[in-house]
């Protein structure tokens, strides 16, 4: 049904005018509201002209009434223009590097050192693991008034 009335209205009012200014969108919703309004409104014997009608004849009714359209009334917005300036892109001068293999080369680093110096003993003491650690969590906090 869509086809038919956009077939019929670039017969009379052109191709390039109806591509330009009239939206598809707005003309399939007007037809999916008015067509289950006229299906409520008339009984199917009035739909049976229509089915009798020759395909000249449907073809020139279907004009007469796409000449009534008032194009300005459906008329496609023009398009805006962009209301925010584009930001400028940083440029990193340093290259990406994956946590994942700074990671692993710092593995790599500590164990080849680790088995130069010492066999078998930690390579690293972490504070965490330290007693300073055990002291801050164990000492109680002092409201401050």
């Amino acid at each position: 049904m869509l086809a038919v009335l956009k077939a019929a209205r670039r017969a009379v009012h052109g191709a390039d005018v109806v591509a330009s200014q009239v939206p598809g969108y707005y003309m399939a919703l007007e037809l999916a509201t008015v067509y289950t309004g006229m299906m409520i409104a008339l009984p199917p014997t009035e739909w049976a002209a229509f089915g009798t009608m020759s395909g000249a004849e449907l073809d020139q009714l279907l004009r007469a009434w796409a000449e009534k359209i008032n194009l300005n009334k459906v008329k496609k917005a023009p398009a805006r223009m962009p209301t925010k300036n584009k930001l400028e892109r940083i440029e990193y001068t340093r290259k990406h590097v994956s946590t994942a293999r700074l990671l692993a080369d710092e593995k790599e680093t500590c164990q080849s050192q680790s088995g130069n110096q010492n066999k078998g003993a930690p390579h690293r003491e972490w504070p965490a693991h330290g007693a300073n650690a055990v002291r801050a969590l164990t000492t109680p906090v002092q409201p401050i008034v």
